[in-house]
């Protein structure tokens, strides 16, 4: 057997290899072996002749963008790949729960400045007030809807007694001196 015939040997070998290493995981040692392959083909090119062994050299680096190719097209397909490749999920479209949020009332969850949190018939929305500072537990209404994000107003409390102050106005709203901070 001449030196030529050993080269294409090596390079079947090497393709052999190529072609294990998509179905077995070989943690990179049949990619190793059959980069071996193709270096021993190109030595035994060069043992044949010059011109050999440069045809050899420039056949296997034509390969080697083909090879590729056709990893990233065949390994997705085999049972090795897919279980190594997450598959996108279809993403469902955004849809309410009734159809429309619109006149609801609800209760803010935390303070609205202007965005948090409201509870609407035992869910929790995102929600944007349309009237400034809105405090926590107060009732709100929900004035329009734009994809996925609700827009609310307070509701006015009904009741006749009188509030105090302190239970009307938040931390923002009173003045630095009734928080009994030092002056800088």
């Amino acid at each position: 057997m001449g030196p030529i015939a050993i080269a294409l040997v090596f390079v079947g070998v090497a393709a052999f290899l190529l072609a294990l290493d998509l179905l077995i995981p070989s943690g990179g040692i049949l990619l190793a072996l059959a980069l071996m392959s193709c270096a021993g083909s190109i030595l035994f090119a060069f043992r044949h002749s010059y011109d050999a062994g440069i045809w050899m050299l420039i056949a296997e680096l034509a390969c080697v963008p083909l090879a590729a190719w056709l990893f990233l097209k065949l390994w997705p397909n085999t049972p090795l790949g897919k279980r190594m490749i997450i598959q996108p999920a279809k993403a469902k479209p955004f849809a309410w729960d009734s159809d429309s949020m619109i006149g609801k009332t609800g209760v803010t969850v935390c303070e609205l400045v202007p965005t948090g949190a409201v509870d609407v018939d035992g869910r929790r929305w995102e929600a944007t007030s349309q009237s400034g500072l809105i405090p926590p537990g107060a009732s709100v209404k929900i004035v329009a809807e734009e994809m996925g994000q609700l827009f609310v107003v307070p509701v006015p409390k009904e009741s006749n007694h009188q509030t105090t102050k302190s239970a009307t106005m938040n931390s923002l709203d009173q003045p630095a001196d009734d928080l009994g901070i030092d002056s800088l």
